[in-house]
């Protein structure tokens, strides 16, 4: 038989209005740090569950936060929805995905999102083409970095990082970095132009090559080593490090006896190819453990309003 919010009250010693007050972050109820504990404490140990259709009927918070991410995008997001979701529920939270496909969605999805009456929305990569300032529950943007989101990685840092482990510890003087999307790599392409400024590369010495809608790039990828003498190439993903690996294989030419390459991302493509990969490693679960850390500290100044009554 299903646990009750009066079964918990009875073996408490106190009222079930309480009881609710604890459970739903009602502070018109003030309930003393003690009396507290002892409830959240029965609650985990019977198994109590609180009936989420009930809520949502009242419009009461469902201890949720909502999640959006583009399903399609870049491999390293799974690892960074895995990670939020063990945060979250760590904290007592359900996650709700809500995929955005396409940007044109994004509002109405919202909307569809906050019917749930979820306490937040985590957002990776997504909520570009919304106000902001129209949602009016706690909101956390990550994976870009400010001004455009609250949490990020450094890629200028990783880019600076992968192309001086090159540098300094093979030592390469001639290297390229390339990539899909390179107007998306601005931030990987500046710590890699600045690793090779600190030991004087110059930048004909260090070209970049962009694989999107450029059909010429196996002529151009087979003159920059043939000719230029690029022996070492930063891949902007771990992806294009393995696919790259494997042409150049197709050519006759030996990673990494004759040519080097590297990484960045850190997911499993960097241990799939004919050798593994090093890589630059993004930090997962501590950019989810920021994150949701952000996402409790908003969602707890939001509750908070000033007590009435002790219990």
């Amino acid at each position: 038989m299903a646990v009750t919010m009066q079964d918990i009250a009875d073996l408490a010693g106190v009222s079930r209005p309480v009881v609710s007050a604890v459970l739903n972050g009602n502070s018109k109820l003030k309930v003393a740090p003690a009396t507290r504990a002892r409830i959240l404490e029965l609650v985990n140990k019977t198994g109590y569950v609180r009936s989420l259709s009930a809520r949502i009927l009242n419009g009461k918070s469902i201890r949720s936060v909502a999640l959006f991410v583009n399903p399609d995008y870049i491999l390293i997001y799974r690892e960074l929805q895995y990670q939020i979701c063990m945060y979250l529920a760590a904290y007592g939270y359900r996650v709700l995905n809500f995929p955005i496909v396409t940007p044109k969605t994004e509002s109405e999805i919202l909307q569809d999102s906050l019917q749930f009456g979820v306490d937040g929305i985590l957002s990776i990569d997504c909520l570009n083409m919304v106000r902001h300032e129209d949602i009016k529950i706690p909101l956390v943007m990550l994976t870009h970095g400010p001004p455009y989101s609250e949490v990020g990685v450094d890629h200028e840092y990783g880019g600076y990082e992968i192309t001086k482990h090159l540098l300094q510890h093979h030592g390469h003087r001639k290297i390229c970095f390339i990539g899909t999307g390179l107007n998306w790599q601005p931030s990987k392409i500046a710590g890699f132009r600045r690793a090779c400024s600190e030991y004087n590369i110059a930048p004909d010495d260090s070209p970049l090559l962009d694989l999107t809608w450029n059909a010429g790039f196996a002529e151009e990828l087979e003159r920059l080593i043939r000719k230029r003498g690029i022996t070492a190439f930063a891949a902007s993903c771990d992806y294009v490090a393995v696919r790259l690996i494997g042409y150049l294989d197709g050519l006759g030419i030996k990673v990494p006896g004759e040519v080097a390459v590297t990484g960045y991302d850190g997911d499993m493509y960097a241990n799939s190819g004919l050798c593994r990969v090093t890589t630059m490693c993004q930090p997962m679960a501590e950019l989810a453990r920021v994150s949701v850390e952000i996402m409790m500290d908003k969602i707890n100044r939001q509750l908070y309003r000033p007590m009435e009554e002790a219990v």
